[in-house]
């Protein structure tokens, strides 16, 4: 039986028949369950049954950020409350007895907290971190999918070590920007101290990665090179730097900061590099000034972007 948010309103108002409980226990005991996380869409009606289950197990509670999308409509809103809650379950392995936590987020908003070491976390869109409600006595391990910005607390007995699908990246106090989002180049930028980035996925040795360089993990290698920082972390205060980008890679960042679809019907807009930068503007204004240099026509229809 597949975990659907109905079988979640049955468990969370203790109407589950005994097969049915036993099914969601099993997947709230899971110990790799991103996948079957991701595939839950827990709706508003759960909000208040769940919260009253699990607040009493919550660590960290996320500061959530206004976001560039400043028409949100109400029930992306109530959406993405009910999310965080429906996912952010007493979580035990049946091999560990570690309170697992997971912080999620929808398209169009970020979320700023805290976690039991001190270290600060942005999260920013669609993006998810599974973390232990308390660290253990020798390691600091969290688990991320999407992107997130890590001012990691500085601790040298313990490590700081953030696991993706791709790569595993390991600190001991740094700032540092991280996108791992399945669709993209797993990216780590460094701010402040040194990091060990390495692939999970090919024998490739771990570089050390140092203030204002970045690490691009691609099928076969790491890449390393010297960047200006400030391009990959303007999405924590609401600005989009566009260097040198194809419109394409553009359009999608769009769709995950506003939480739109857009459908580019101009295909040779696809690979046409933009340059340029924006602080915190509404979706209009942002298409108007991109329409005005790529020569572009759009049209808006509710969440729905059309490019031609």
């Amino acid at each position: 039986m597949k975990i659907t948010p109905e079988i979640l309103k049955k468990y969370a108002s203790q109407q589950c028949s005994e097969q049915e409980n036993k099914i969601v226990e099993r997947w709230l005991k899971t110990e790799n369950q991103t996948e079957n996380e991701e595939d839950v869409n827990v709706p508003d009606f759960l909000e208040e049954k769940i919260w009253t289950n699990i607040k009493s197990t919550i660590a960290v509670e996320p500061e959530k950020k206004e976001t560039i999308f400043q028409k949100k409509t109400t029930w992306a809103i109530a959406a993405s409350i009910a999310l965080l809650i429906g996912l952010t379950f007493f979580k035990q392995s049946s091999s560990s007895p570690e309170e697992i936590l997971v912080c999620q987020t929808l398209a169009g908003e970020m979320k700023n907290f805290t976690l039991s070491d001190g270290t600060l976390v942005h999260l920013n869109a669609n993006s998810f971190l599974k973390i232990p409600k308390k660290f253990t006595a020798n390691t600091r391990i969290v688990t991320l999918a999407g992107e997130a910005y890590f001012e990691v607390a500085k601790d040298s007995l313990r490590p700081f070590t953030i696991k993706t699908k791709k790569s595993e990246t390991t600190v001991l106090g740094t700032k540092f920007n991280l996108s791992a989002y399945a669709d993209e180049q797993t990216t780590l930028t460094l701010d402040e101290g040194k990091v060990s980035f390495k692939s999970k996925t090919n024998t490739t040795k771990p570089i050390i990665i140092l203030p204002n360089e970045q690490a691009v993990l691609t099928d076969e290698s790491l890449i390393k090179s010297t960047v200006n920082t400030k391009y990959y972390k303007g999405w924590m205060s609401n600005t989009l730097y566009f260097n040198n980008e194809s419109f394409s890679s553009i359009a999608h960042k769009i769709e995950r900061g506003y939480g739109v679809e857009i459908q580019i019907k101009k295909l040779q807009l696809e690979n046409q590099l933009y340059k340029g930068e924006f602080n915190n503007p509404n979706i209009e204004t942002l298409l108007d000034d991109l329409s005005y240099v790529l020569k572009f026509k759009y049209e808006i229809k509710e969440n729905h972007i059309i490019i031609y």
